[in-house]
């Protein structure tokens, strides 16, 4: 989609939107407009919702509180991320190299390693999935396929 700015010179932006309108006056007319007023911050928003949002990490309120441990936080998701801790989910998953973690944060940062060229030049016997090192292999191998393991 190309956007004709008000100074007529065009920008190129492959963002799908419901609202193509709207997504236009944010981000390639107004910008980030809405402004954190607490000291020190000035993180900017689009959307005066988000900015909402955002001020809760000021207020100092912790209404989530984890009913195993008691630990308190600011925002529920926060609070679903810790609670695994407890139970052992990792429901995220490295396409790559299988890693398993519970948090959004921890994968993205995961995912750094594969941004340069890597070799895989070790193969799990069972299932085909390739691996950086044969350390990895064997790792893989005790957890996804126990089954297969020689005792």
């Amino acid at each position: 989609m190309l956007v004709q700015k008000q100074n007529s010179s065009l920008i190129s932006c492959t963002k799908t939107f419901i609202s193509v309108q709207n997504h236009v006056n944010l981000v390639h007319r107004k910008g980030k407009t809405k402004v954190c007023s607490h000291p020190g911050c000035g993180k900017r928003f689009y959307l005066s919702n988000h900015l909402r949002r955002h001020m809760i990490i000021h207020s100092g309120v912790r209404d989530f509180i984890c009913e195993t441990c008691g630990k308190s936080f600011k925002r529920k998701n926060h609070l679903e991320v810790h609670r695994r801790t407890h139970t052992g989910e990792t429901p995220l998953q490295c396409e790559i190299c299988g890693y398993q973690c519970r948090q959004r944060a921890s994968l993205n940062w995961h995912m750094k390693k594969h941004d340069t060229e890597i070799q895989y030049n070790f193969t799990c016997e069972y299932c085909g999935k390739k691996f950086e090192k044969m350390d990895s292999v064997k790792f893989h191998k005790l957890k996804s396929h126990p089954e297969c393991q020689t005792m």
